[in-house]
């Protein structure tokens, strides 16, 4: 089951800074992950190992349920059930 997982700032963009050699940081806007192969608590442990979360520059929630009404084709899979 694939499940989303949405950033939210908690503190200044800058505050994130440290946390992201090499990534993109989130923006105000925030930033999500597409997780697939795991579980809901696959996916919590996943969201608190996050830098920007674990440092507390950013919360998360967690979407299991996703009905998306397109898809790529090249990116169905992603989106079974059975992975």
């Amino acid at each position: 089951m694939p499940h989303l997982l949405r950033l939210h700032p908690t503190a200044p963009g800058e505050a994130a800074g440290p946390h992201a050699p090499g990534r993109t940081a989130p923006t105000e806007d925030g930033g999500a992950i597409l997780a697939h192969g795991t579980d809901r608590a696959g996916i919590e442990r996943i969201a608190a190992e996050v830098p920007f979360v674990a440092h507390g520059v950013a919360g998360h929630d967690v979407t299991t349920t996703l009905t998306p009404g397109r898809v790529h084709p090249a990116a169905a899979h992603l989106l079974a059930e059975d992975g």
